[in-house]
């Protein structure tokens, strides 16, 4: 299913200036601010899971409004609707969305930090690497190496706590150090005390911040 919400087009240049203005009106009106995180900089987590759009007959994929379409046509010489599903191909697709969402990262980054120098600036991000590449397009190893932002917060909730520690490991051995405010769900575990202690011990042998 999808996620029972709306979500805007990153590919879309209207989008990215709009939320741009709303991120710089925000550090304008409130010069106070110490930071600026940004949650939902993502495309929607389709379920059905799917690596890539070349399995699109498997499930859901998202990007196809009409200024997205036609951005990628222009940049690219392809109709993601009519193209041969190659590898190479659907890879240009998917690199579409990443980029798509990195411009929406970088523009805000730069505007409010060029008005408000030392803002620190964060994003919520999907905790499985594969989804947050394939899925959600949200290239965050990217943004830190340039620091595009100040650092990750991913969103490591699940009840099983060896998950937890397989996500939580994973991602600081690919970030620079302390960039990574490890964010557990202890709402999907009122009934289970115990197990949310396990899961802070299980991050802190990590080493995140």
């Amino acid at each position: 299913s999808r996620e029972e919400q709306l979500f805007l087009e990153p590919g879309d240049k209207r989008v990215r200036n709009y939320v741009v203005a709303i991120a710089e009106e925000t550090i304008r009106k409130y010069p106070g601010f110490a930071g600026l995180h940004l949650d939902y900089i993502r495309y929607p987590a389709a379920v059905p899971f799917m690596p890539g759009s070349r399995f699109i007959p498997q499930g859901l994929y998202y990007g196809y409004t009409k200024p997205n379409l036609e951005a990628f046509k222009k940049a690219a010489g392809l109709d993601p609707k009519t193209m041969a599903k190659t590898f190479d191909n659907t890879k240009r697709w998917d690199d579409w969305h990443r980029t798509s969402v990195t411009n929406a990262v970088a523009e805000i980054s730069r505007t409010t930090k060029a008005r408000q120098p030392g803002l620190i600036i964060s994003c919520t991000v999907v905790p499985s690497l594969e989804r947050t590449y394939y899925v959600t397009a949200q290239d965050w190893n990217k943004w830190l190496r340039e620091g595009l932002i100040d650092y990750i917060v991913p969103m490591n909730y699940s009840e099983d706590s060896y998950l937890v520690e397989l996500n939580s490991a994973a991602i600081t051995n690919l970030a620079p150090e302390k960039k990574v405010h490890m964010g557990l769900g202890p709402y999907l575990l009122e009934k289970k005390p115990a197990e949310i202690q396990t899961q802070i011990k299980a991050v802190k042998k990590t080493s995140p911040q």
